[in-house]
C-alpha cells in the first residue's frame, strides 16, 4: 500500500464501504471433485485463487475503488461511513463457510489418508478423526445461530 492511500474500499454503485467479498471463477464442487483426484485438484485450486476478484457485498458488482481516488469523490461526495461494518448474518454466514470448507477439506484428507495408508485407517484415534469434521458440518446450523446471538447481545465498542 502506497503512503497516504485509502485501505477502504468504495462501491460506485451503491456507495457501500468496505462490503468486499473475494470471488473465484470456477466451481466449488468441481474444486472438490478434483481434490478427490488429487493430481488436478492443486492446480484447479491455484487457478481459482490466482484469478479471484473483489466485489461490492450489496450489489454483486466489481466497481470497487479506494475511498480517496477522485472518482469515488466526484460520484459519491458524501460517503456513508455507517454502512463499514457487517451485521451479525454476514459475520456468521462467513464463520459458517469457513467451518463447513475446512471440514470438508478434512474429510477428504482423512479418506486420502486412509487409501494410502490402510493401516492407518484402522486404528481407534482415526476413527474419531473422521467424525470431528462430520460432526461441525452436521452442527453447524446450531454453531450459525449461536454466533449470531452472541454477536446480537455482545456489547458495541463506543467509537
Amino acid at each position: 500500500m502506497l503512503e497516504g492511500q485509502s485501505s477502504r474500499l468504495v462501491c460506485l454503485k451503491c456507495g457501500a464501504v468496505d462490503r468486499i467479498e473475494n470471488v473465484a471463477p470456477g466451481s466449488p464442487a468441481k474444486e472438490l471433485l478434483l481434490w478427490i483426484l488429487l493430481v488436478p485438484g492443486p492446480f484447479y485450486s491455484w487457478w481459482r485463487w490466482r484469478n479471484s476478484y473483489k466485489i461490492c457485498a450489496v450489489c454483486r458488482q466489481a466497481s470497487l475503488l479506494p475511498e480517496d481516488a477522485p472518482l469515488v469523490r466526484q460520484t459519491l461526495p458524501d460517503l456513508a461511513i455507517s454502512r463499514t461494518s457487517k451485521t451479525g448474518w454476514e459475520t456468521a454466514r462467513d464463520t459458517l463457510f469457513a467451518l463447513v470448507i475446512g471440514s470438508g477439506v478434512s474429510i477428504v484428507l482423512a479418506i486420502t489418508i486412509a487409501l494410502l495408508f490402510p493401516s492407518v485407517g484402522q486404528t481407534r484415534w482415526f476413527g474419531w478423526l473422521v467424525m470431528a469434521p462430520i460432526i461441525v458440518i452436521t452442527a453447524h446450523p446450531l454453531i450459525g445461530v449461536l454466533h449470531v446471538v452472541l454477536h446480537l447481545i455482545r456489547p458495541r465498542k463506543q467509537r
